[in-house]
């Protein structure tokens, strides 16, 4: 095979993995529970806040948790291992960028009542928090 061939290919095979990467993007995941259950993955209509940070951690890149308007959000998974850094109890640990917002006025609230902090940021995690634009219709 020709250098310009090798070449060629180790360029496209690099696009490919580019565009495969971007597409991925980052994905949002809406709340719909304000308790803290045992976790058992984020369903479109069983998601808690504890299963949002775990599919998120769970997907490589930034990702989104939207929480519906001024509600409180409970965190009850009593961590008795001080180790325990994969959000399965205590506090909820964040393994990549995160944002969590919610629409409309006021604030949402999350609650650890008191069995530990509410994010712990692992590595090179950051967590942003805001007011999403409320949508309309």
């Amino acid at each position: 095979m020709s250098r310009t061939r090798v070449l060629t290919a180790a360029f496209v095979a690099l696009v490919a993995a580019l565009l495969t990467t971007a597409t991925a993007g980052a994905k949002t995941y809406e709340v719909t529970k304000r308790a803290d259950h045992t976790p058992n993955g984020c369903k479109k209509k069983d998601c808690t806040l504890r299963e949002a940070v775990l599919a998120a951690n769970n997907h490589a890149g930034k990702d989104k948790i939207a929480l519906p308007e001024r509600k409180t959000y409970n965190l009850s998974r009593e961590n008795s291992d001080p180790s325990e850094d994969a959000a399965a109890t205590g506090d909820l640990d964040v393994t990549d960028p995160l944002t969590v917002s919610h629409r409309g006025k006021g604030r949402a609230k999350v609650d650890a009542n008191d069995i530990d902090r509410v994010f712990e940021l692992l590595g090179s995690a950051s967590t942003t928090f805001k007011r999403a634009a409320r949508h309309a219709g």
